[in-house]
């Protein structure tokens, strides 16, 4: 039963012979409706408290809830820019090893191409030497033939 202030002032007893004290309960019940004023008083106090409380709960489960959003979105996005640097870095590997490559090759080619330079003027050096070779050979051979004459 939800008894209200109002209840308690309009409570009304029966008098009977020897019976009770209207003076002591009226001020029995007077005490009791103050007490009763102040219980409901403070039970609605309590109520708007809790209510406050439980807005703030939520607030704070919304503000809860941003964060942990917010964080998981921070750690994609740091995922995702160290998947990017990783792909960066692994193209920028490529790239050196392709143009480490590429100068590898056209030094050897160079390399060959000097070799075989050098291979045809060795050769080139090898028949002057032997023309000259002749040549002074003919030429040791002149005075013979000239005092064969």
């Amino acid at each position: 039963m939800n008894m209200t202030v109002q209840d308690i002032n309009q409570a009304r007893f029966k008098i009977k012979f020897k019976g009770l004290d209207i003076d002591e309960v009226s001020g029995f019940l007077e005490i009791v409706r103050k007490e009763w004023e102040e219980i409901l008083s403070e039970n609605t106090r309590l109520k708007e408290q809790l209510k406050l409380t439980e807005q703030r709960l939520k607030e704070y489960r919304r503000i809860e809830t941003a964060m942990i959003e917010t964080y998981v979105d921070g750690n994609k996005v740091s995922e995702d820019w160290k998947s990017n640097a990783r792909y960066k870095a692994e193209l920028i590997i490529k790239e050196a090893i392709a143009r480490a490559t590429n100068i590898v090759d056209e030094e050897n080619e160079k390399f060959g191409k000097i070799r075989q330079e050098i291979s045809e003027l060795t050769a080139v050096r090898l028949h002057f030497r032997e023309e000259m070779t002749k040549l002074i050979e003919g030429h040791a051979k002149m005075p013979e033939l000239a005092d064969r004459k």
